[in-house]
């Protein structure tokens, strides 16, 4: 990434460059200007998309940059990355070694990265994918080459991975996005149940009557029918333990799903990911364990237009009972 360098701040002055006193040592930090735009073009350590300038100092003593992110001493000449995970204002602290008076701040701002379509979110992520076979229901069919950003699947009860996973573009998109609470828990592979089926919610086969809008007839289309869902049987992270839906899974009673008690590590682990995910606004339908005894062995996550849920046991479902009773 490329930004045109500019004059940051001298210690001992305003960010308009203007001098308010004797300076105590003069230094600039070249590459960054208060005010920036900053897009979220870059990958971080786990997955996620971040935005990242890149700055060097020109000094004579040693300076603390700190941001929410990072805290660094760089030296004289020093080539520093500052990136970013938030979108939004994001400020930069510039303070001289041991001269707290004379310390600066600025703001930067973080934005998204426009894109055409679905697959040039792909493309951001660093997704390999090809577009699929035409298929019925499925609106952007793409082939997955694994892993999909840093994460592998593989199908439950089978001990080979994945080569490839075919889905619907926007569930790619989702996976991707979704890798950041995996990977920054130390999670790198994932036991699936299947993505792509084209039938009614609880099994049985859609007639002609059924299109993406829905049923004439009494099914009603599963998200699986979209290639939009997925459902996941365990979680395993890179030293081998293996988190399993049905057997670390604790049922909350009692309170929501994300306002649980620990009840032991494995179980705290399975919440922390799912309800980040939900608090990331990752997936549109969560349910889990809690939902029902069809669902004791798995999550199942999906893109349902217009929704935004995720099952709490201290109420029954209002929008999705009759859609959701059975398995997904």
């Amino acid at each position: 990434m490329r930004f045109v360098l500019g004059l940051l701040c001298f210690a001992g002055c305003t960010l308009d460059g203007k001098v308010e006193g004797k300076l105590a040592s003069d230094w600039q930090l070249l590459g960054v200007e208060d005010g920036q735009s900053v897009p979220m073009d870059q990958l971080g350590n786990f997955g996620q998309l971040s935005g990242c300038v890149t700055a060097t100092l020109r000094s004579n003593v040693d300076v603390r940059v700190t941001t929410a992110y990072q805290n660094l001493v760089v030296k004289p000449e020093q080539q520093i990355s500052l990136c970013f995970d938030d979108l939004g204002p994001q400020s930069i602290t510039i303070e001289p070694a041991n001269d707290v008076a004379n310390a600066s701040t600025l703001e930067v701002e973080l934005t998204e990265v426009a894109t055409n379509d679905c697959y040039d979110q792909l493309k951001l992520y660093q997704v390999d994918y090809e577009v699929g076979r035409e298929s019925e229901g499925v609106t952007d069919p793409v082939v997955v080459t694994m892993p999909l950003n840093g994460v592998s699947y593989r199908f439950a009860g089978s001990t080979n991975f994945r080569d490839t996973f075919f889905m619907d573009c926007r569930l790619a998109v989702a996976l991707a996005r979704s890798a950041y609470s995996l990977r920054s828990r130390n999670i790198f592979e994932v036991e699936d149940i299947g993505v792509y089926n084209y039938r009614c919610i609880g099994g049985g086969t859609p007639d002609e009557t059924c299109t993406p809008s829905g049923c004439s007839s009494s099914c009603s289309l599963s998200q699986h029918a979209f290639a939009r869902g997925i459902d996941i049987a365990s979680l395993t992270d890179a030293e081998g333990t293996r988190y399993s839906i049905e057997d670390d899974w604790v049922i909350d009673s009692g309170a929501g799903v994300c306002e649980q008690a620990d009840r032991g590590a494995k179980d705290k682990l399975l919440h922390d990911v799912i309800c980040e995910m939900n608090e990331r606004r990752i997936w549109n339908v969560t349910l889990t364990p809690n939902y029902n005894a069809a669902h004791r062995n798995h999550w199942h996550v999906d893109l349902k237009d217009g929704s935004d849920f995720i099952e709490r046991v201290d109420h029954a479902p209002v929008t999705y009972q009759s859609e959701h009773q059975h398995s997904h």
